[in-house]
């Protein structure tokens, strides 16, 4: 298992989750960064072009969602934000 001295240093994630996990942050931080050294690593640590997209496709789907609902200023209940933590 690979430890995180960041958010991640509690969780037990193998190497591919944790290099996904870097993935989605620079895509959610940084899109325009070039991803090309990060995504050679996540196919090492044996991940298919698939798999790889797939990842691309979720975290680019929850980012254009979390900013539809922030610039819409769309409000929830607290039983709907129960279990989230923001």
């Amino acid at each position: 298992m690979i430890s995180d001295p960041g958010d991640r240093k509690n969780a037990e994630l193998n190497e591919a989750e944790f290099l996904l996990c870097q993935y989605a942050d620079q895509l959610t931080k940084a899109p325009a960064k070039d991803t090309t050294k990060l995504i050679q690593e996540i196919r090492k640590s044996g991940l298919t072009d698939r798999a790889i997209l797939d990842a691309t496709q979720v975290i680019a789907y929850f980012n254009f969602v979390n900013r539809m609902v922030l610039g819409l200023g769309v409000e929830f209940t607290d039983e709907e934000m129960k279990g989230y933590k923001y």
